[in-house]
């Protein structure tokens, strides 16, 4: 009997005598043999092997990483798996499974999803050739052809790199390619020894004349919804970004799209097999619960021993890319060891945790953390020397910025004046200095009994704060803005204001730059440049609170790009729609050089700069615990287990 081969040397017996008996080795051995595509890393072959419970081909080196992932887990570190995994794995080869019948792949962008499915369901769909005729085998009608599906609730997206990753690898290996009937971009054919026994038969009975196609294992990716999925046989099915679906009780939900396709699984019972791989997003939906599903217990055992939960950041499969002499380099590598990264997460570091360490998001579609919003209002830079204070009137060697939001008649006025500083970290901040609102409720009642704003109260406050602050530039939204913006002009060209050239622009904004606006404000308050002093209005229907504190919590980002206060809860926007504007205006150019990497180029020697040979490059000192460990006790041998070569 031939070394591993787990999953033949169980079913052989039962294959159809004239077409199967065909023996596999094991997933990584397979790979090696067969595969001319890209070679997976070391960890993706340890995950691979788990996948498939293949005890016996776990190296030293496997069981060093999973003590590794395992001790990450416990001490709720940037990967977690199952703490009882040896356990499940047994479980599941002695209840009769090959495989983990659902895995949750919950893994940061660029972290090679897409490819380890591409291994995943090469193999499986050899396991199922290899099978000779498996619809007899799983007891299907002959005729019946059987499914790889991709799912996702658009085609395009289906279509797109889950499914080319899947292709591409049933493509490059050599084991599949006799059996390969055709392959596009819409889906790939595979013909089965039966298909083939099959199709010759027809093809002598119906003469040279007579042409049949028979190739009954189809690779297709497919715009998902509960109704268009049932009624095939599936042999695998593939969730693409699962966590990013909308689950709205609609026909193209993730939960509605789970709970339809998943009965196709089972015709191939404990063999039928679930890959969902996705960077994460908010506690909800059917993503979040599957995945909390494969951790659940009961009575100190796993609840769900059939299913496999990994959550693992961008670059953790990529750990040990050293060892291996063919790879050249990491897709991606931690933030401690790329500028790259660390500049990603300085710009963002919510989102950073999110895309790339793979953690959940708290609160769905919230723009912004509350605890950031909170640190705007705190003093600076300190309690005794605090700076973040409102003032009514500027100092003459420092230009303003004012913006302003006229609204409706009966929403609210908002006006905003702040300036920037080169503070001691050595970055410039920015300052509100004043901000006001005025609401319909402040005017008395017309002819007709309705409030609205008289907007000769808001001129008249703007002629006299210019005249107060050195306004450098002054701007409105477009809307309700012409009057404003023709008689400040004409005010200033008349020499009536401090700035007696002070600029005067309507802002017309398209939704493109309104959402850049938004993550340079957003990135702003996550450098902590932005300082905004408390101040209690008395709002109509909320009493006496910091509008802009309000405003900023409210915040919510719709379809990915689309940045507001949505109208069911606190509607309004206009205060921070003012601040937001003022601070990406001032300190835009600092952003864009934080953004590429080179702010010191910005603020010089000061705190914060970095020096470009600061452990950046892919350079890895061996440091950890299991290498020193490893170099004590079993020296190079110990690498060379998997093949790897020497330590660079």
């Amino acid at each position: 009997m031939p070394d591993g081969g787990f999953y033949l040397r169980t079913m052989e017996s039962l294959t159809a005598p004239s077409y199967g008996g065909r023996y596999l080795p094991p997933i990584c051995k397979f790979i090696e043999m067969y595969d001319r595509g890209a070679k997976p890393y070391p960890r993706q072959k340890t995950f691979l092997k788990i996948v498939f419970l293949e005890l016996e081909e776990l190296t030293d080196y496997d069981h060093m990483v999973i003590a590794e992932w395992m001790d990450s887990t416990r001490n709720d570190g940037d990967v977690r798996i199952p703490l009882d995994l040896y356990e499940r794995m047994e479980w599941c080869r002695n209840n009769g499974y090959h495989h983990f019948n659902e895995i949750i792949y919950n893994g940061g962008r660029r972290g090679g999803k897409g490819f380890i499915g591409g291994k995943i369901a090469e193999y499986k769909t050899a396991q199922m050739i290899a099978l000779g005729n498996p619809q007899r085998f799983y007891g299907i009608d002959d005729a019946k052809d059987i499914y790889l599906d991709v799912l996702a609730t658009q085609y395009s997206q289906a279509q797109g790199m889950l499914y080319n990753d899947i292709k591409d690898a049933i493509l490059m290996n050599d084991w599949l390619a006799p059996h390969l009937y055709y392959t596009s971009n819409g889906q790939q054919l595979l013909q089965t020894p039966a298909d083939r026994a099959r199709s010759e038969n027809l093809f002598k009975r119906g003469g040279k004349s007579m042409k049949a196609s028979i190739a009954s294992i189809h690779v297709v990716p497919s715009a998902a919804s509960a109704t268009s999925i049932r009624g095939r046989a599936s042999y695998m099915q593939c969730f693409d970004e699962f966590a990013h679906g909308l689950d709205t009780g609609s026909t193209q939900s993730s939960s509605e799209i789970y709970n339809a396709a998943t009965p196709s699984l089972q015709q191939f019972d404990r063999d039928g097999l679930i890959y969902i791989p996705s960077s994460p997003w908010s506690k909800q939906g059917k993503f979040f619960d599957l995945y909390q599903a494969a951790f659940e217990m009961e009575d100190g055992h796993a609840a769900n021993p059939q299913m496999l939960a990994i959550k693992i950041p961008s670059w953790g499969m990529y750990v040990d890319w050293e060892y291996d002499t063919r790879l050249k380099k990491a897709i991606i590598l931690p933030p401690e060891k790329s500028q790259q990264m660390r500049s990603r997460e300085r710009l963002d570091p919510e989102k950073f945790d999110v895309e790339f360490r793979a953690n959940f998001a708290e609160a769905e579609d919230a723009y912004l953390q509350p605890k950031v919003v909170d640190s705007l209002f705190a003093p600076y830079p300190s309690e005794d020397n605090n700076a973040n204070l409102p003032s009514d009137s500027g100092i003459l060697s420092r230009k303003y910025r004012a913006h302003a939001d006229a609204g409706r008649s009966q929403d609210n006025f908002c006006c905003a004046i702040g300036h920037k500083e080169l503070c001691e970290d050595g970055y410039w901040h920015v300052f509100i200095d004043l901000m006001k609102v005025w609401q319909h409720t402040d005017f008395p009642e017309d002819e007709r009994g309705v409030r609205r704003i008289d907007y000769t109260s808001p001129m008249a406050w703007f002629k006299d704060k210019m005249r107060l602050f050195f306004v450098d530039k002054f701007t409105m939204d477009q809307w309700n803005s012409a009057m404003f913006v023709d008689e400040l002009r004409a005010c200033s060209i008349r020499g009536e204001f401090l700035n007696k050239s002070m600029t005067v622009e309507v802002d017309v904004h398209t939704s493109a730059a309104n959402f850049k606006r938004w993550e340079a404000f957003k990135t702003a308050c996550y450098q902590g440049w932005v300082h905004i002093p408390w101040v209690e209005d008395d709002i109509a229907g909320e009493g006496s609170i910091c509008l802009i504190e309000r405003e900023l919590k409210s915040l919510v980002l719709k379809n990915g790009n689309k940045v507001e206060a949505p109208r069911e809860g606190f509607g309004h926007g206009d205060m921070a729609d003012c601040v937001s504007t003022i601070v990406a205006d001032l300190l835009m150019d600092q952003l864009n050089h934080l953004e590429a990497g080179d702010i010191a180029t910005v603020v010089g020697a000061a705190r914060g700069g970095y020096n470009p040979d600061d452990g950046s490059r892919a350079v890895r000192p061996a440091q950890t615990d299991w290498e020193r460990q490893a170099m004590i006790t079993r020296g190079s041998d110990y690498m060379a287990q998997m093949g790897y070569g020497r330590y660079r």
